[in-house]
């Protein structure tokens, strides 16, 4: 599952831009445009992708070898039908575009209920997208049936909406700093309605990897992560 670091090391480094969210650091270094310029962050965010794709060929041939050929033809067909609906207008694309807008007059002076659901779309296409294709490749490189796949995106999406929820109460101030908080779900949720959320996300994650004999060791850290880090959150 490389492919998911470069797509998420792409990500990052179209986040940083000036464009987007003009960050100088990241993680204690500086940032691809800061240290070699926007026109090599630019190259890189895009050699990323092409290098992502390459990864991804490569491992889903290695997958296949666990499905016969009819069942090969059709995950071929599924997988690539999940990989450009995550990341592309649908998915991660579209979430970047919406993190760009959010701050826009005619958004933020929409109806509190309108907002409210553009936060969570983006939160589901930024950030769930991209938990969302990662359980389902995980999913079928260890053999998973092919009818479980929607189960395993929605579990991922799950996974990414607690993650962010998680991320945003940490930033809520700083973000708040920067552009009153308009890409923050702090913003727009009160804090009852913000912890019966992620309640729910997360109870319905624990159900699927029940279901689906999914509690390996890495999984049980991930799973308690969140959780530890969501009450830590809210001290």
């Amino acid at each position: 599952l490389i492919f998911i670091e470069y797509v998420h090391a792409a990500s990052l480094v179209v986040d940083d831009l000036p464009c987007m969210d003009n960050d100088e650091t990241r993680r204690g270094q500086a940032t691809v445009h800061k240290k070699f310029g926007e026109h090599v962050a630019q190259l890189v965010a895009y050699n990323l992708m092409i290098t992502a794709l390459k990864h991804f060929s490569d491992g889903l041939q290695l997958a296949m070898d666990s499905y016969n050929e009819e069942q090969r033809r059709d995950i071929y067909i599924r997988i690539n039908k999940e990989i450009n609906d995550n990341l592309g207008h649908q998915g991660i694309g579209g979430g970047q575009y919406l993190d760009l807008v959010m701050g826009r007059e005619e958004i933020q002076t929409c109806p509190p209920r309108e907002r409210r659901e553009m936060i969570l779309k983006l939160i589901k296409l930024k950030t769930g997208c991209l938990f969302g294709i990662s359980f389902v490749l995980g999913w079928i490189a260890r053999g998973g049936d092919i009818s479980a796949i929607d189960t395993m995106r929605e579990a991922g999406y799950n996974f990414g909406i607690c993650y962010q929820i998680i991320d945003d109460i940490r930033d809520a101030d700083s973000d708040s700093e920067k552009n009153g908080g308009v890409n923050n779900i702090c913003k727009y949720y009160t804090r009852n309605e913000i912890i019966d959320m992620f309640s729910e996300k997360l109870s319905h994650l624990g159900t699927v990897i029940t279901k689906y004999n999914l509690w390996s060791p890495i999984m049980k850290e991930l799973y308690d992560y969140l959780l530890d880090s969501f009450r830590k959150c809210l001290m």
